[in-house]
């Protein structure tokens, strides 16, 4: 438990010293330490996170679980005034949230009694439990709003343990998450780019010719080889891409400045790499290069990182950009400074990483090969582990640090193609198909075939017997919500909308949606299915399997997902109605805390309520970095315990991850850019 308290605005209002009150048993500090308010709003908000000790007309009273007595005194000489002209809405032994809504208070008929409207906070056990207050902010703050911290007393050493676990809180959860985010930029380019590769080789392939000759038409080959040779360019140029996309994602300013010094890191590196091999007489002949571990990287001949060699020099970047984007130089260097000096330290500093890497990189190599082979000689449970990992980690926004690394490093497989040693089952994939080379099964056992069984058969059904378990006159509602959610897992293979109705529902229904996940991919592989790309719904379905012909199994996947139909909808079903789980539609009423008006819908949200939302996860003040992926908004926050979860899923977000003090994630689904584009705009 942290001993360091964080202290809240009872009032919108001025805030004011203690010393400044107009009363001597406040301002002489007699009662305790604390501060005031001058208020210009009628709206009472709780001062601490605590339990309710007392309300009494113009006072109410916390204990907070570091047992400080925290006393919210409303106007000066009130006690004779009417208890109506204060109307709280907590009651004794309520547990409440810093910044909650508490109550509302008359001024008017404070002022028509002539008594001064200062609301004063002080902690009553002052002498025996505070160390020290700090009130940081000064002015006039919003009700609710953080405005500074109190200390218990010889708490010092606990108090910096504690700050240093938040930091490595913060260093895991935090880092991570953004760091995973980042990486949807060139996965959502690969994404569209495998498409149009899949569309090219498919419609060019001789069996599709043979069976529909009008495809033969010189014109339309044309075409369909132009499709597959622009589909080609994000898998050749992927490396590049992460360098870019992870200083762009992470940079809070300057991100054109962030990304292009990306570029220019990854450059600078590869020459450096070229430079040390030249010199050392290790750069080798063309046809030499795979056996060497060497390969080209936009022209240059260098040591094959693959998409590692990106990443490493995205994170990089990033730190340099965040530590110098504001530099400020002396007059005769002025010119360089600011986000100037960005690409430049990165060139240099860039430079000595790239002579560094020929003598470390062999050593990395070795532990990435040491995975690759682990999960290779798993066998038949590689498919079950991978997949069955990427659903425990989804809750917590970190699947894709595991999927990156399956899909682009040597975790995923190795294969020769074209003369060139390809590293992870994504880019093996993609380089057969470009080529026209038979699909390894070894490789798209790792991608959409995995998850074709659970997220086109297995959540529908899931879907279906939530429906069917809802209250009868609750069905109407909760339709839309869940064919709305099979709609995105079975086209596109965003499961979230689905997942996230029953993952903190019923942690025995996520294990066996975890469980089956696995056993679905181990199986289509076993089967012998080469179904590859990334998403695993309808579409891939369809262009990865139908349309490249029968060599692809693609016909067993109705067969399985038959199974996993019928699986996912019994059992769910069944532990639904044991269990009396609070599945949509079976709430005992479906009344939203806010009113209609509130969750009305928006042209510019697309159904969400922007400022309700803000105001749900404790107010623009609250809010340190906001960004989104695939589905759910990734908030760094001041302080996570504001976040009101049942009002921010009333206001149709399907759920809330509290990954730690401040790093929370809002599952929004399909529309979640739309959303944090207009919270952005209130921000």
């Amino acid at each position: 438990m942290s001993n360091q308290k964080n202290l809240y605005s009872p009032f919108e209002g001025e805030i004011i010293p203690l010393q400044d009150v107009k009363d001597p048993i406040f301002s002489e500090k007699t009662m305790g330490d604390g501060y005031a308010v001058e208020p210009r709003g009628e709206t009472i908000y709780a001062p601490v996170s605590g339990t309710v000790r007392m309300v009494q007309g113009h006072a109410a009273g916390f204990s907070t679980a570091e047992d400080l007595q925290v006393l919210l005194h409303i106007g000066i000489d009130t006690v004779s005034l009417d208890k109506a002209v204060f109307e709280f809405n907590i009651k004794e032994e309520e547990t409440v949230k810093a910044g909650q809504v508490i109550g509302r208070v008359n001024w008017k008929a404070v002022e028509d009694a002539g008594l001064e409207k200062t609301a004063i906070v002080v902690i009553t056990n002052t002498a025996e439990k505070l160390k020290s207050i700090t009130i940081s902010a000064s002015g006039i703050v919003k009700g609710g709003a953080p405005i500074g911290e109190a200390l218990t007393k010889g708490t010092e050493a606990k108090t910096k343990a504690s700050q240093t676990k938040k930091k490595k809180k913060f260093a895991l959860g935090g880092f991570f998450q953004e760091l995973g985010k980042t990486f949807m930029l060139p996965v959502a380019l690969m994404a569209f780019m495998g498409l149009l590769l899949g569309l090219g080789s498919s419609f060019s392939s001789q069996s599709t010719i043979d069976a529909f000759p009008f495809l033969g038409n010189e014109v339309l080959q044309v075409v369909f080889r132009f499709f597959s040779a622009i589909g080609g360019f994000a898998f050749s140029n992927l490396p590049v891409m992460f360098a870019m996309a992870i200083p762009l994602g992470l940079a809070k300013k300057e991100k054109g400045v962030a990304a292009f010094s990306g570029f220019v890191g990854y450059m600078v590196m590869n020459l450096s790499i070229n430079f040390f091999l030249t010199e050392r007489g290790q750069l080798a002949d063309p046809e030499l290069m795979q056996k060497a571990g060497q390969g080209m990287a936009l022209g240059v001949q260098t040591i094959e990182m693959g998409v590692l060699g990106g990443i490493i020099t995205g994170i990089i970047v990033y730190n340099l950009h965040k530590k110098f984007y504001n530099i400020q130089l002396s007059d005769s260097f002025a010119f360089f400074g600011g986000s100037r000096f960005v690409p430049i330290i990165t060139a240099l500093v860039m430079a000595l990483v790239g002579l560094a890497i020929p003598v470390i990189w062999p050593l990395f190599a070795l532990l990435i090969q040491q995975v690759g082979n682990l999960i290779q000689r798993a066998g038949i449970f590689g498919p079950f582990l991978f997949f069955s990992g990427e659903r425990l980690l989804l809750p917590f926004g970190l699947h894709h640090i595991l999927v990156a690394t399956i899909r682009f490093t040597q975790a995923g497989g190795t294969a020769l193609i074209d003369g060139h040693e390809v590293y992870g089952a994504l880019n093996i994939f993609y380089g057969e198909l470009a080529n026209r080379l038979p699909i390894s099964g070894s490789a798209t056992a790792f991608l959409s075939q995995g998850k074709m069984p659970t997220f086109m058969f297995g959540l529908p059904a899931a879907a279906l017997a939530m429906y069917r378990t809802a209250k009868p006159e609750n069905r109407a509602k909760v339709k839309g919500l869940l064919i709305s959610g099979v709609i995105a897992t079975f086209v596109t293979g965003i499961t979230e909308p689905i997942e996230f109705l029953f993952l903190f529902i019923s942690p025995f229904l996520w294990i066996f949606h975890v469980i089956m996940t696995g056993l679905g991919a181990m199986i289509v592989s076993l089967l012998g299915v080469k179904i590859g790309n990334t998403d695993g719904g309808v579409l891939d379905f369809l262009i990865f399997g139908v349309m490249q012909g029968s060599y692809t199994q693609w016909f067993l996947i109705p067969l399985v997902g038959a199974f996993w139909f019928a699986a996912y909808y019994f059992t769910f079903k069944k532990v639904i109605l044991w269990k009396n789980l609070k599945t949509p539609g079976r709430e005992a009423v479906l009344e939203p805390e806010y009113s209609d008006q509130e969750i009305a819908h928006d042209g510019n949200t697309s159904g969400y309520n922007a400022e309700a939302i803000l105001a749900a996860l404790g107010g623009k003040e609250n809010i340190v970095t906001l960004d989104n992926c695939i589905t759910r908004l990734r908030l760094i926050l001041n302080d996570g315990e504001r976040v009101e979860d049942e009002k921010l899923k009333d206001l149709g977000a399907l759920g809330v991850v509290h990954l730690d003090d401040t790093s929370v994630q809002v599952i929004i689904g399909t529309k979640v850019t739309t959303v944090r584009n207009a919270l952005d705009n209130l921000i």
